[in-house]
């Protein structure tokens, strides 16, 4: 017998399935799955790894996708992983490609201006986090 709904695909296998599609050009997937992931989740209750992986996820998502709080949530998901382990995060964002280090300025740079609280950037302000994170890839301050 089989149960509907019954999922037993850890957090990070999901991340492991987002990160494929991607890599594949379905954006659309690889949104939908990284999407369910945190909201499924609070981000406190991620472990640091899989914070970072969702944080580099989702700014890639924000340059394919038009959904208005990719940004937002991977300064969330940077902000989280930074306090719950910051020596891992760092080494783990360290460790990256070349090609993803604009993304950790990015994200360093909106969590500096923004990391006062987690739950007013992911709720409250993602216009304001979108906007500067737009004038941030455009080399302005």
């Amino acid at each position: 017998m089989l149960f509907a709904g019954c999922n037993t695909e850890t957090q990070g296998e999901k991340i492991d399935a987002a990160e494929v599609a991607f890599q594949s050009e379905d954006y659309e997937t690889a949104q939908e799955i990284a999407s369910k992931v945190v909201s499924s989740d609070s981000p406190e209750s991620q472990n640091w790894k899989n914070l970072c992986r969702l944080s580099i996820l989702f700014m890639q998502l924000s340059e394919h996708q038009l959904v208005e709080d990719n940004v937002a949530t991977a300064v969330t998901c940077y902000h989280q992983a930074m306090d719950a382990e910051p020596d891992s995060a760092t080494e783990f964002f360290n460790d990256l490609p070349l090609e993803d280090g604009r993304y950790i300025s990015m994200l360093s740079e909106l969590n500096k201006y923004y990391g006062i609280s987690t739950d007013s950037i992911y709720i409250e302000d993602n216009d304001a986090v979108d906007s500067l994170y737009n004038s941030l890839e455009n080399g302005q301050e």
